[in-house]
C-alpha cells in the first residue's frame, strides 16, 4: 500500500510518498497539495526516494494543483527522484514549472533563495541515492 506523508520542516512543507504513484495516489497527492496551499504553504518539497512505479496516464491530475500553488506565490521543488521517474515527469505539461534536484539539501537551499531565482532550472537526470 502506498503512503503519503506530509510534514513541515523549517518553514517548508515536505511530501514523501512510499510506494507506487497510481491514479488513486495522484488524486490524494493533488488534494494534499491543494490543502497545503489553502493552509498558507509557500514552499513545497517533494521527496521521491520512496517512489516505485509511476502511472504516467494519471499525472495530468497534478496540473491544476501545481498551477494554482504557483499562482498563489508558492514554489515547488523535487529532490531524490529516480531518473526513470524524472523522465516520466518530463513528458508532462507542468514539468517546466518544477525545479528538480538530486539532493534534499540543494532543494532546501533553492527554497531559501529569493523568488527572483525561481526561473532558474536545476534539473538533474541521474538517479540519486536515498539518504534517509
Amino acid at each position: 500500500m502506498t503512503e503519503i506523508q506530509c510534514t513541515r520542516r523549517g518553514g517548508v512543507d515536505v511530501i514523501c510518498i512510499r510506494g507506487d504513484l497510481d491514479v488513486m495516489t495522484i488524486e490524494q497527492l493533488a488534494a494534499s497539495i491543494s490543502t497545503l496551499r489553502q493552509q498558507g504553504s509557500r514552499s513545497l518539497l517533494w521527496l521521491g526516494s520512496g517512489l516505485g512505479r509511476v502511472d504516467a496516464q494519471g499525472l495530468h491530475l497534478l496540473t491544476r494543483p501545481f498551477k494554482v500553488y504557483r499562482q498563489m506565490g508558492g514554489r515547488i521543488v523535487l529532490a531524490q527522484f529516480p531518473s526513470q521517474v524524472i523522465r516520466v515527469f518530463q513528458r508532462t505539461p507542468w514539468h517546466r514549472c518544477l525545479n528538480i534536484f538530486d539532493e534534499e539539501k540543494d532543494a532546501r537551499q533553492f527554497l531559501s533563495l529569493s523568488p527572483e531565482s525561481e526561473n532558474t532550472s536545476h534539473e538533474e537526470t541521474e538517479e540519486s541515492e536515498s539518504h534517509d
